[in-house]
């Protein structure tokens, strides 16, 4: 069996107050990314998340700059 991790980083900079390290593992990586660009278009096409943040203009989420409903369904969904 092969494991895929994911590791990602937030607020290494003199301007945050807190840093964060996460890490996904899975076993079926294709699955998760198609299941997270199913949620990026869903929030896209939401009226009453799309107004949350500008991800309408990016193509990606970005935990330290969406809105916390908008982490909320992304750690959800993991």
């Amino acid at each position: 069996m092969t494991m895929h991790m994911f590791i990602e980083e937030a607020g290494f900079d003199e301007q945050s107050p807190l840093y964060v390290l996460s890490v996904v593992t899975c076993e079926k990586p294709d699955l998760l990314r198609e299941k997270i660009n199913t949620l990026f278009e869903d929030i896209q096409h939401d009226p009453n998340l799309h107004t949350l943040s500008d991800i309408g203009r990016k193509d990606s989420f970005h935990y330290t700059e969406d809105h916390f409903k908008i982490r909320d369904r992304f750690i959800e969904l993991l």
